[in-house]
């Protein structure tokens, strides 16, 4: 095996829409040169969700196969918030969570990014207990997906602006297996986090968290 055939192979990819469906959204990857694709889960300053259209998920797994893609990444709505205190929103966000990692494994998709949430004004504790039940009930709604958690810039009560805050979460999880870390490197770099300067000093010590 050569050298280039023993590296391993970075996926490059954009947040595209899926307003036209699937195929067309892997067509639009094509001609960007990416290799996969970001794309949002449901209208993401709402709750709505758009009908599945199985055919074109079969259609776009086909095509996403034959031009060697890696696994896709559906981001869930801005108004999904599993650390509210308000019982109304917080039973909204496990609502779609259920709705969304059964979506996205209708879709072939693997991978649900969420931000954790606010907790507005109650403690990191209670936002974080919150945050944990949500992900426990909506995981055993559904087998399929795995959930990522996005690092956040802690601005407004936001929960995941630190990385301890993240381990409290996966601390909880009932199920750790489907819940990992995206890393949003703006977002890091809003709460502190030198990125840019030292990635490797910023993530060697969180990477088997």
């Amino acid at each position: 095996m050569s050298n280039s055939e023993s590296k391993e192979h970075f996926y490059v990819g954009a947040h595209l829409s899926v307003s036209k469906g699937m195929v067309s959204m892997v067509q639009e990857a094509l001609t960007l040169g990416a290799d996969t694709i970001q794309f949002f889960s449901r209208n993401p300053r709402g709750a709505a969700a758009k009908a599945l259209d199985q055919n074109d998920a079969n259609k776009a797994r086909d095509l996403m196969h034959e031009h060697g893609f890696g696994p896709l990444v559906a981001h869930a709505p801005y108004t999904l918030n599993p650390a509210s205190p308000e019982p109304a929103v917080w039973e909204l966000a496990v609502r779609m969570l259920g709705e969304d990692l059964k979506r996205i494994g209708s879709l072939h998709v693997p991978y649900l990014v969420i931000h954790p949430g606010s907790r507005k004004t109650s403690s990191l504790e209670e936002g974080v207990s919150r945050i944990v039940a949500a992900l426990n009930q909506a995981l055993s709604r559904s087998s399929e997906g795995m959930i990522l958690l996005e690092t956040m810039s802690g601005m407004g009560g936001e929960i995941g602006g630190q990385f301890e805050e993240l381990a409290m979460i996966m601390d909880g999880v009932q199920d750790p297996a489907r819940v990992g870390i995206c890393l949003d490197t703006c977002h890091m770099f809003a709460a502190g986090y030198p990125i840019h300067t030292d990635p490797s000093g910023v993530l060697m010590p969180w990477s088997s968290m």
